[in-house]
This record gives C-alpha cells, sequence and structure tokens, in this order.
C-alpha cells in the first residue's frame, strides 16, 4: 500500500528549498490571500493550474471538478464564485477545459458505457454534462475534437529569391533573351569599341543586368 511518507518527504524538501532562497517565504502569506483570478479546470492530474500557468501560491483561487463544470445548481462550484468575487475580488474568471478530457468523452458515449446503469453521484454529473452538450451542439453546431489536432503541416520553404547579377564586363556574346532591367545599349557599342582577344570594361558605366545561376 502507498503510504505518504513519499509526499510528506518531498514536502519537507520543497519548503527546505523555499526557505533557503527566500527566508520570508512563509511569513508573507500570514496576513491572507490576494489573487488576482480564479481558475475553474478540471480535476484532471494531468492539468494543474499553478504549473500550467507558472504561478506562485497566492496568485490563483483554484477550484476543480470533473469536466470543469460550472453548474449554476451546484452550491459548492458557486459558493467558490461567489467568495472570488465579492471577497477575494478578482480580476478575472478562468474557465479551463483541455484535450482528451475523460469527463467529455464519456458524456458523448454515456449510453455505451456501463456507468449508463448507474445511479452514482458520477453517473449524474455525467449524464448532465451529456445534457448540457447536447443542448449546446443543437443551439450552435461545432466540431467536437475527441483528441489533440494533428501538428499543422510545416509551412512551404519560400522560393530562393531570384536576384540579379550586375555584369560589369561586357560579354562577347549578345543576350537573346529578355534582360530582367532595360539594357543599356551602350554595352553593344563597348563590345564593338573593345580591342580584339579581350575585354573592356563600360566606360559609359552601363550594366547589363542578367538573371543570377
Amino acid at each position: 500500500m502507498t503510504t505518504l511518507k513519499p509526499l510528506l518527504a518531498r514536502n519537507r524538501s520543497w519548503a527546505l528549498q523555499k526557505c533557503q532562497h527566500d527566508p520570508d517565504y512563509f511569513e508573507k502569506w500570514i496576513d491572507g490571500q490576494r489573487p488576482h483570478s480564479l481558475w475553474i479546470g478540471c480535476s484532471d492530474s494531468r492539468v494543474p493550474s499553478e504549473v500550467l500557468t507558472g504561478s506562485q501560491p497566492g496568485e490563483l483561487f483554484v477550484h476543480r471538478n470533473i469536466a470543469n463544470m460550472l453548474d449554476p445548481a451546484d452550491d459548492n462550484v458557486m459558493s467558490v464564485l461567489q467568495y472570488a468575487l465579492h471577497y477575494l475580488e478578482v480580476e478575472r474568471v478562468v474557465l479551463c477545459g483541455h484535450y482528451g478530457c475523460g469527463g467529455v468523452q464519456a458524456a458523448l458515449s454515456l449510453p455505451t458505457l456501463p456507468l449508463a446503469q448507474e445511479s452514482s453521484a458520477l453517473a449524474r454529473r455525467i449524464g448532465q454534462l451529456r445534457h448540457t452538450l447536447h443542448h449546446e451542439l443543437r443551439r450552435s453546431p461545432m466540431t467536437v475534437v475527441l483528441r489533440p489536432p494533428p501538428a499543422p503541416a510545416p509551412a512551404p520553404a519560400p522560393a530562393p529569391t531570384r536576384s540579379v547579377l550586375a555584369m560589369r564586363w561586357t560579354p562577347w556574346w549578345k543576350p537573346t533573351f529578355a534582360p530582367s532591367s532595360p539594357v543599356c545599349w551602350r554595352v553593344s557599342r563597348c563590345r564593338r569599341c573593345s580591342p580584339a582577344g579581350g575585354r573592356s570594361a563600360c566606360t559609359a558605366a552601363s550594366t547589363i543586368w542578367l538573371p543570377a545561376i
């Protein structure tokens, strides 16, 4: 049987590290809490609010239940909401769900589950969630995602930039293609003026633009 010893040992280690880093770490929480947000999330152990948001103690007032349900008839969640708004005066309320929620999956497939034959609190809770989901889907059709969406396809690599090459020396052949920019026809004159067997720079500072290879 698993005991509390590992949890207590990790708690002592955590508290010791906090005190070594900040001797007054625990003292500053004695006078009360001033969280900036109420976080209503799912009880799933994979989505802890403080870890997901990088929050420190005192920053979030947290309520978690199966499938992060907010039911006006549930005194539990409504009392948390009232306390957060009227007494703690939080700045915002966050209702956070997550992909792969077991509660939502169970609600969508409830008729096929043994849970549908039970009269337990869990069965009533999931049944209520199923009713709410179907009502919302009828009112505003949407696509229900039961698993994380596939990773987006990588963006296509940008096409190579087509640059132009400025030829400061006059070629001994005349281009037969349409250049990418107007060609100074003085280039031809410079070619005619070039000494036999060699190349000369365009004395008129003319430039012929050729597509880069």
